[in-house]
């Protein structure tokens, strides 16, 4: 079963998460007037305190895009808190507290030599510089960067940060309810997301719950992050501005049970994703049933096998995994328990009813395998009702204990769990779509963990 995925969103998620280490500190700050330089309606946010995670000594991207190995007496304020934001146009920006401008002017001066770095005209009464891919912009107590961006297309990006920089109070992100909530977080890092900020296929699990009519930017993301011992740990719940979708949203919850992590010591090595829930299939098929992005994945294999029938027969843990993806299509497998087999009395009916041009037939004891031209699907049972499935039959039946004790502790006892293995050959693009971030900012990040 093949579906579509932007490979493009899907880094553009990646360079939110990794740039994370960009930021210095999430103590309170007196003046918080350079929060105005945050467009109000940025669509995703995130906070960091490295003090606090224990991380000061951890390179920081900034240190990396100026080539230096300290930040000492950069005219930065340390005690402040730093973001990174995603702007209403998509665009990526960093905003932080300066103590001194000149130190800052200094500091730059010193290191020019070290990198590319080309001085601009001043605008609106702010100073900027172009380094590298990125551009700078500067006023009294505010530094801003964004990025990354063209030669071209410099001059458009810097008009556009002399107005961030110039905004008062109301139009800065101070003002808006995302920062209100990203400010009640408890953590060494923070994010609030609008879930229309994140990849279509990827933010399908984010919107389950969600009425069917609610928009992607009615279902918020909230998080506290932590890196534990190579994971990247996100924290998470989701809710809305919009009384009627958070109600819907909180009610959602109730189905959720806690996860024994049956299938986690199954998990595919080379898996790009993993999903992973514990429920009554009959309660959780409406939710499927409502979400969009989630009926648009199973859609193909619908076509030729009743798999809401299947769903309606889960009772226990249920994992959903992508193994890979190539440059238009992802592949999908499921994992899940059984509390019955009443649906294959349907097989022989489902064998009929084919699409044309395809065919369903058995292919081993409890397992079957449907072909439409060169693409297969197999799925099946084993004796004790775990049902498997997968377009790779080695890798979609249920095997020997291979246990992850780390992700093992993430997965058990939660409600909802994500995970992205960074070392599965599938991430490999979209990481370099994205950038060489991640291992200047936390070294080896094995796994980004999406847990509720």
């Amino acid at each position: 079963m093949k579906v579509s995925l932007s490979r493009l969103a899907y880094a553009r998620t990646f360079v939110l998460i990794l740039l994370s280490g960009f930021l210095f500190s999430l103590s309170s700050c007196s003046d918080d007037s350079y929060l105005n330089a945050i467009p109000r309606e940025s669509t995703a946010v995130v906070a960091l305190n490295l003090q606090k995670s224990g991380c000061t000594s951890c390179p920081s991207l900034l240190q990396s895009l100026l080539h230096v190995n300290s930040l000492e007496k950069s005219g930065l304020d340390f005690d402040s808190r730093a973001y990174i934001f995603t702007a209403p146009d998509g665009s990526l920006g960093f905003c932080a507290r300066l103590e001194s401008q000149s130190d800052w002017k200094d500091f730059l001066s010193r290191s020019a030599g070290k990198r590319q770095t080309v001085w601009l005209a001043d605008r609106r009464g702010c100073s900027f510089a172009a380094v590298a891919n990125w551009v700078m912009g500067w006023n009294d107590h505010t530094l801003l960067a964004m990025g990354p961006v063209t030669p071209a297309a410099q001059a458009e990006l810097q008009a556009q940060m002399a107005r961030y920089l110039n905004q008062d109070e109301e139009e800065g992100f101070s003002a808006s309810r995302m920062y209100a909530r990203l400010d009640s977080i408890e953590a060494p890092m923070a994010m609030v997301a609008q879930v229309k900020a994140l990849p279509q296929k990827f933010s399908a699990p984010f919107m389950l719950g969600a009425p069917k009519d609610a928009d992607a930017s009615q279902v918020v993301l909230a998080a506290g992050i932590e890196n534990k011992e190579g994971i990247l740990l996100f924290r998470c719940n989701t809710f809305s501005f919009n009384p009627r979708v958070d109600e819907a949203l909180t009610k959602a919850r109730e189905v959720y049970r806690p996860i024994k992590g049956t299938f986690v010591p199954q998990l595919h090595r080379k898996a790009l994703f993993s999903w992973f829930v514990n429920v009554d299939g009959s309660q959780f098929l409406p939710l499927l049933q409502s979400d969009a992005g989630l009926q648009a994945m199973l859609a193909g294999i619908n076509a030729a096998i009743d798999m809401d029938n299947i769903l309606r027969s889960v009772d226990g843990d249920l994992t959903i995994t992508i193994p890979s993806f190539s440059d238009n299509d992802v592949q999908l497998s499921m994992l899940a328990q059984l509390a019955h087999t009443r649906w294959t009395a349907d097989i022989d009916y489902w064998k009929k009813s084919v699409p044309k041009g395809s065919s369903l037939f058995d292919s081993g004891t409890n397992q079957w395998c449907y072909q439409n031209g060169g693409s297969k699907f197999y799925f099946g049972f084993t004796p004790d009702k775990q049902f498997f499935s997968g377009t790779d039959l080695s890798a979609a039946r249920p095997s020997a204990a291979r246990p992850n004790p780390m992700l093992q502790r993430f997965v058990s006892g939660k409600r909802m769990v994500m995970i992205l293995d960074l070392s599965a050959p599938a991430s490999q693009k979209a990481m370099n779509a994205a950038g060489t971030m991640l291992e200047p900012l936390f070294g080896k990040v094995k796994e980004i963990v999406f847990q509720f």
